[in-house]
């Protein structure tokens, strides 16, 4: 162990004591502690005891695993969904006050022992709660935070309501078993995944969409994330899981310390002031999210509450009609309750205070419990409609899992223009062969504002409106002409491939402010003529289409148009089909392999004066099979590698082809941040030269880890990606295809002034692409792509050579342009055969004058295809 470390260990043992011992979190260390404790009063803190840490192995120890449901899909009940009750354990995580509150409306299902049963109940009746919405759940627990080992809610399409109960995350048997037992009181099924989680950490929007903090991968890690969402979708039939960095940098990495679902299409994040040590991590994931499509098919819509002095406001409680807000007496509680009531309207909004910390409120104590037979309607908004003619038409589902069956003359659109007076209403129609309905609202003048909301009854004299309060926040649409074209985002970018069998599957992402009547996607094989191919919608908003195995040497181009309900149509690329996706079938051959076995011609040496290099072939450690050396930056032996490096490791030169790709497998121990999390202080990175001096290239998927170079003596800049932190062999890889031409890599590894691991260990290189003899294909069609290579020697000075080459005949142009898109000069404008070719721009312009210095651009046409290079002009 590293002297930081040690220090850092010895700081969190110190914490979790102070907590352990503070006043009213009693002096349990464990379950069993707590188990023992007089009354069985005593219950353990949030956060991990140091005795705890000695039995993490005991951490699902009791878990009952089994089968996912069968009756599939299922359908995870979000915090927002109608809830029968909630969930909580006494002795009381809060106050009185709160269990007075939601008795009035809701079950209030309390755990509680049965020799402290009587003690609960009087309790409650002093604080005047509405004792017939009390339920009595005798059961043991070893803490209060039945939001983070409580049950967790799905339906499935028998339509019958079932728990999903995860490992908790804590070694506490008792509090584990909750979900299980709980479901045996409900008289309902138990699935129990082998996942261990926690419910302070999962974020769902009850339509196939969660989140949670990078915690779920490590507290799972021999588990991949691939094999997570396999869990969650055979499970909680969860199709799309956000996993993000925690920005918040605490021990608890919980996601509702800092953001929260309030709908389907809304989600909550906190903020705060710059100066904040978490700013830019906060920032960071709210823009993820504000880039993210929600179950609607448009992006969420961020709301931010302000936090200065870390508030827990986003740890609050959603029940039903109203929302219950951990409050702290700060200056900015009205201004957070005031940001929720705008968000939400039609909603209830309360404060209450607590024992509330920024890790652990209102949100961590309580625990909604699902209505059995609930009374489901859904309907994805209308946001606006271009017609003042037609009606619009409103659909939505509508699912009785009373089985008592639906009230048909109750299933209806209420609907008013403005936003106030009477609603009126229409009676909706059934879709044959579905659980979807359907009434048409009377078209309107352009510019009517209409609200609307759908409602629905049953039998079992259950009511329900989506949004579910209904008139008081009803949905609304303006009246409209629609000049907006749909949005195509995350198309296939398919790289070249052997396989002649095909299908060559495609997925894109289409959305619409008012619905997407087609998305199509067009193919042409060596230069041919386009064929449509419908793309069919897989859910989420995203469709697929294969096109269709091709032989080889085939040349295959392909784009996307997409068309909405008003005829507005959008490509992507968005400037095709002059500009397409293109790849090749064709034979894949290794570029460059090093196992390292037969010592290596590779070179290494410092990057940076005043920094040092410790790269050298080890026995150490190897991943060849049957192999023995690898090549490595650190110690000669197992210790820790030296300060202030800055080592690079370069491969010979090798000649890169089309979609070239670079794989290798890698060992890692290196300095990272157990503060800020996703952070690094020394790491890994790897740099690409192809003659114009090295850049820094991004593996496939990012870098696991930034760069914290606060104390300035390491060689990264901050905020630099990196690998880091401490793996085992696993394999990475590059995406290379955006290079062409004669390349070397350099595998570059950095530390600052302190601390140090064993050191990055690289082995089995291998680059791999699809080489194509231009010269053996006669006329492969107009379509055909030209290859202009990255050939330009930046910065030129008194002349720039441009190397392109042709894989067939024809007419093409080579100009140059100024950074404000001017023609400086015509290098070339004549039919071409196939082959290699080199211009010699002489830095001169179409008059014949000397250009000035500058950034200029080279623009190569032929054959339909074109591609741009950047050209820099010093003195």
């Amino acid at each position: 162990m590293h002297a930081a470390r040690i220090t850092l260990g010895l700081a969190v043992l110190i914490t979790l004591l102070t907590l352990a011992l503070a006043p009213g979190v009693g002096f349990a260390q464990t379950y069993k502690d707590a188990a023992s404790a007089p009354g069985g009063t005593i219950s353990l803190p949030h956060e991990l005891t140091p005795e705890e840490m000695l039995i993490l192995d005991e951490i699902g120890s009791g878990h009952r695993p089994t089968p996912p449901p069968s009756a599939q899909p299922v359908r995870n009940a979000a915090e927002f969904d109608r809830m029968e009750g909630v969930l909580i354990s006494y002795p009381l995580g809060i106050s009185t006050a709160i269990v007075r509150e939601l008795a009035e409306d809701v079950i209030v299902y309390c755990i509680v022992l049965a020799s402290q049963q009587a003690s609960a109940y009087s309790t409650f009746q002093s604080a005047g709660v509405n004792m017939d919405n009390v339920v009595f759940f005798n059961a043991r627990t070893d803490s209060h935070w039945t939001r983070d080992y409580g049950p967790w809610f799905i339906y499935d399409a028998n339509l019958d309501c079932g728990i999903i109960d995860v490992i908790y995350n804590r070694p506490r048997p008792h509090d584990d078993q909750i979900p299980t037992l709980f479901a045996g009181f409900l008289g309902i099924e138990a699935y129990g995944p082998d996942l261990i989680h926690t419910g302070g950490n999962w974020m769902v929007d009850g339509h196939g969409i969660a989140a949670s903090s990078e915690l779920v991968w490590e507290e799972n890690p021999s588990k991949t994330p691939e094999e997570i969402n396999e869990i969650v979708q055979d499970y909680l039939g969860i199709h799309a899981y956000h996993v993000v960095p925690d920005p918040n940098g605490t021990y608890i990495d919980h996601i509702d310390c800092w953001g929260k679902f309030l709908a389907v299409d809304k989600i909550l994040i906190r903020e705060v002031a710059q100066s904040h040590s978490q700013y830019d991590e906060i920032e960071a994931v709210a823009d993820y999210f504000a880039n993210q499509v929600s179950s609607y098919g448009w992006p969420y819509q961020v709301i931010r509450v302000y936090t200065p002095g870390n508030e827990p406001y986003t740890n609050s409680l959603i029940i039903n009609e109203k929302v219950l807000v951990p409050i702290t007496g700060s200056s900015w509680d009205d201004d957070a309750l005031a940001t929720y009531e705008a968000a939400m309207p039609g909603y209830e909004v309360l404060g209450f205070t607590g024992s509330w910390q920024s890790t652990d409120a209102l949100h961590c104590r309580t625990h909604g419990v699902a209505d059995l037979e609930l009374l489901y309607v859904y309907s994805i908004p209308v946001r606006s409609a271009d017609s003042d003619e037609e009606p619009y038409w409103i659909a939505a589902e509508i699912v009785d899992h009373s089985e008592t069956g639906l009230i048909a003359d109750q299933l209806r659109v209420y609907w008013r223009t403005g936003q106030s007076g009477p609603f009126n209403y229409e009676v909706m129609t059934a879709i044959a062969g579905t659980d979807s309905f359907y009434a048409e609202i009377p078209a309107q003048p352009f510019g009517t504002t209409v609200e609307y909301y759908a409602h629905a009854a049953d039998n079992s004299g259950r009511i329900e409106d989506y949004p579910l309060v209904g008139s008081a926040g009803p949905f609304s649409f303006l009246i409209e002409v629609d000049e907006v074209p749909p949005v195509i985002a995350g198309t296939t970018d398919l790289r070249s491939t052997e396989n002649t069998v095909g299908p060559y599957d495609v997925e894109t992402t289409v959305t619409d402010n008012m619905g997407v009547s087609e998305v199509t996607l067009f193919y042409r094989v060596n230069g041919g003529e386009f064929q449509a191919l419908p793309m069919s919608p897989t859910g989420g908003y995203v469709y697929h289409a294969g096109i269709p195995g091709q032989p080889q040497v085939s040349h295959v181009e392909y784009y996307i148009q997409a068309v909405d309900n008003s005829d507005n149509m959008s490509y992507d690329p968005p400037t095709a089909p002059v500009d397409l996706y293109d790849f090749y079938v064709a034979p894949e051959e290794n570029i460059l392999f090093a196992d390292m076995e037969g010592g290596s011609d590779w070179t290494h040496a410092v990057v940076t004066g005043g920094f040092n290099d410790e790269w050298h072939l080890s026995t150490q450690r190897n991943h060849t099979a049957g192999g023995t050396t690898s090549w490595k930056c650190g110690s000669t032996g197992a210790g820790d590698y030296g300060d202030r490096l800055d080592a690079g490791l370069v491969t010979e030169s090798f000649e890169l082809t089309i979609d070239s790709r670079l794989a290798y497998w890698q060992w890692i121990d290196a300095e990272f941040s157990s503060y800020y999390t996703g952070y690094a202080y020394d790491g890994g990175l790897l740099e690409i030269n192809t003659g114009s001096g090295w850049e820094m290239i991004e593996p496939e998927g990012g870098y696991p880890y930034l760069i914290r170079n606060v104390s300035g003596t390491g060689p990264f800049a901050s905020e630099t990606g990196v690998f880091s932190g401490s793996e085992d062999w696993h394999e990475v890889s590059f995406d290379l295809s955006a290079y062409e031409g004669m390349a070397q890599l350099r595998f570059r590894f950095g530390s600052d002034s302190s601390t140090g691991g064993e050191g990055w260990y690289v082995d089995d290189v291998s680059v791999d692409g699809f080489e194509i003899n231009w010269q053996g294909i006669e006329e492969f069609g107009p379509g055909s792509r030209p290859v202009l290579a990255s050939s330009v020697a930046n910065p030129a000075h008194s002349s720039a050579l441009i190397r392109f080459t042709l894989g067939r005949n024809a007419q093409t142009s080579l100009r140059i342009f100024d950074a404000q898109g001017r023609l400086v000069n015509t290098l070339l404008d004549d039919r071409m055969v196939p082959g290699s070719y080199t211009v010699d721009w002489a830095r001169t312009t179409q008059g014949g004058r000397r250009a000035a210095p500058g950034v200029y651009f080279c623009r190569l046409e032929a054959g339909g295809q074109t591609r741009t290079e950047r050209i820099v002009i010093v003195r």
